[in-house]
C-alpha cells in the first residue's frame, strides 16, 4: 500500500467541476481558523443548511475550493461511499496550502494519518487497535488519569492563583496520550516542549492570515528552533 502523501491530490480545483445547484456563500470562510476563534459558527452553519446545504466554498490561500456538507443525511451519504467521496485523495483537507508554505515533515505527517484513509484500509487498522482498548484497560487508564488530576490540583493549591492552561490544560491531555503510547516518564517533558512549539506555530499561522506577522530576528530564531524540535519529534522512538 502506498502512503497517502504519495497519492493525495493536494491542489484542489479553483472552480467546482459541476455547476452548483445552491447559491455560493460569499462570506463564510470555513478553511480559516479565525472563523472558529469564538467557537463554532452555529448561526452561519444553520443558514447554510437552509439555503446551501451542499455549498462550494472558495479557498483564497491557494486559489482552490471545496464542497461543504451541512446536513446529517448528506454527510452520512458521503461517509458511506469512499468510491465517490475519497478521503485518501485529499478530500478531508479543507486546504493544503501553497507548496512553498508546507513543512517538509509536518505536512507529510498530517496526510499519512488513519483519518485520511478510505476503506478497507481504515477499518483494517481500526480492528488492529480494538483489542487493545478493553474495558479493563480503559478502567486502568481512568485511574491513572484520576491520580494525575489529583497531583496537578495538589501542586496548584499552594499557589493561590495560577494559569490554568500552564498547570492543567497543557499537561493533562499529554499525560493521557503518553500513557496510551507507553512513553517513559523521563521522556514526557519532551512532548510538552514539542506541543508548545506546535501551538506557537498555530498562533503564528493565525497572525499571518490576519497580516500581522512581521519577519523579526526573534521570529527567525523561533522558526529555527521549531524546525529543530520537529526533527527531534520525528526521530523520537
Amino acid at each position: 500500500m502506498q502512503l497517502i502523501s504519495q497519492t493525495a491530490v493536494t491542489s484542489g480545483p479553483a472552480t467546482p467541476r459541476h455547476a452548483p445547484v445552491y447559491p455560493i456563500p460569499e462570506t463564510l470562510a470555513l478553511e480559516n481558523p479565525l472563523t472558529f476563534q469564538d467557537g463554532p459558527p452555529y448561526e452561519a452553519m444553520a443558514h447554510l443548511r437552509q439555503t446551501s446545504p451542499v455549498a462550494w466554498l472558495h479557498t483564497p490561500s491557494d486559489n482552490s475550493g471545496f464542497w461543504a456538507l451541512t446536513r446529517y443525511e448528506d454527510v452520512m451519504r458521503a461517509n458511506a461511499d469512499p468510491e465517490t467521496f475519497s478521503s485518501q485523495r485529499g478530500g478531508i483537507l479543507l486546504s493544503a496550502g501553497a507548496p512553498e508554505t508546507r513543512h517538509p515533515l509536518l505536512f507529510r505527517a498530517s496526510l499519512d494519518a488513519m483519518i485520511n484513509m478510505d476503506q478497507p484500509w481504515h477499518l483494517n487498522l481500526r480492528r488492529e487497535h480494538m483489542p487493545f482498548f478493553t474495558p479493563a484497560y480503559v478502567n486502568r487508564l481512568k485511574a491513572r488519569v484520576g491520580d494525575e488530576i489529583t497531583r496537578l490540583i495538589d501542586r496548584m493549591a499552594p499557589l493561590g492563583e495560577c494559569d490554568l492552561v500552564e498547570h492543567v490544560s497543557s499537561r493533562l491531555p499529554l499525560f493521557t496520550l503518553c500513557e496510551i503510547l507507553g512513553v517513559p516518564e523521563e521522556d514526557r517533558p519532551k512532548f510538552l516542549k514539542w506541543m508548545h512549539y506546535l501551538e506557537m506555530a498555530g498562533n503564528l499561522a493565525a497572525d499571518r492570515s490576519k497580516g500581522e506577522l512581521a519577519l523579526t530576528p526573534e521570529l527567525m530564531m523561533f522558526i529555527q528552533e521549531f524546525n529543530e524540535n520537529v526533527e527531534a519529534m520525528f526521530e523520537y522512538g
